[in-house]
């Protein structure tokens, strides 16, 4: 039995419908996570009952430095970024430090928008 040669152009059709429905789906996904609340955001875990509430000074103590993790704080949420690159030894782009509120340096100074902090563990809450 000889099979039928199946046409390139049904097989692209076939491949690019099946990616653009796939990659829509995820696409959706990442949009309703940057418009989540805190418990969605969480990667830890944690519910939005169990994450821990930061004041400035508890905030403070997690800058990074000596073996510390490195939290900071970004819209009322508190990440840990330890283990980002980014932030080594609590310091990043040689400006900005861990164990703070840098909502403000994001929103007016940083070349980028919180959308970077997706993916990040979430730690806490920011009481200020």
């Amino acid at each position: 039995m000889r099979l039928k040669k199946i046409p390139i152009s049904l097989i692209l059709g076939i491949l690019i419908s099946t990616l653009l429905l796939f990659g829509c789906s995820s696409d959706q996904s990442a949009t309703d996570s940057k418009d989540s609340t805190v418990s969605d955001k969480t990667t830890t875990g944690a519910s939005a009952e169990e994450l821990k509430s930061f004041t400035k000074e508890e905030l403070a103590k997690y800058d990074g430095k000596d073996g510390n993790p490195a939290y900071i704080a970004v819209d009322g949420t508190v990440y840990d970024v330890t283990d980002v690159p980014q932030w080594k030894d609590g310091m990043h782009a040689d400006k900005y430090e861990a164990g703070k509120d840098v909502t403000n340096e994001l929103n007016t100074q940083a070349p980028h928008s919180a959308s970077k902090m997706d993916g990040v563990p979430v730690v806490g809450v920011y009481a200020g």
